[in-house]
């Protein structure tokens, strides 16, 4: 079967346009769809993540149980103990990196949350279910850090993009 030039080329370029129309980029990127509705940024917020609650956590929310105890668990019967030891906010941080990079920079709430659990408690980074007496049960994404004698430290970062 011979097939021209012309029509290899036109075909191409029809199945790019076609491609280009289906695979929606910022759907791809984000995971999101921008809309009308959407906020500031120009996204909407799933109304799953507004049923959870670390949608409505802020800094000042962990800011009075610094040196509190909070059970963190990964399934398979891993479970322990870690104090949070400190409780940053990190918004300046980004929006001074967005100016670096001559973007726009988003508004929102980030904060930073460090826990130190025992020695022996090391586990790898990953979702963990959280559970404090005042707060209650949540989830957090948790990146262990340094190890020392005293334990070690484990990082969540909470980044509301509005």
């Amino acid at each position: 079967m011979s097939l021209s030039r012309r029509k290899f080329l036109r075909a191409g370029a029809v199945s790019a346009v076609l491609a280009g129309l289906e695979l929606n980029p910022a759907k791809l990127v984000f995971g999101q769809q921008m809309g009308a509705g959407a906020a500031k940024g120009g996204f909407t917020v799933p109304y799953e993540a507004k049923t959870e609650a670390v949608f409505y956590f802020t800094h000042e929310t962990f800011a009075p149980y610094l040196n509190s105890t909070f059970r963190l668990s990964r399934g398979k019967g891993i479970a322990f103990d870690a104090t949070l030891v400190s409780v940053s906010d990190t918004a300046a941080k980004s929006q001074a990196r967005a100016r670096a990079f001559k973007s726009q920079p988003r508004e929102g709430a980030c904060f930073e949350l460090k826990f130190r659990a025992g020695e022996r408690d090391t586990v790898s980074q990953g979702v963990f279910k959280m559970n404090h007496a005042a707060l209650g049960r949540f989830s957090l994404f948790a990146v262990p850090g340094e190890s020392t004698a005293d334990g070690t430290t484990y990082t969540a970062v909470v980044n509301h993009i509005a």
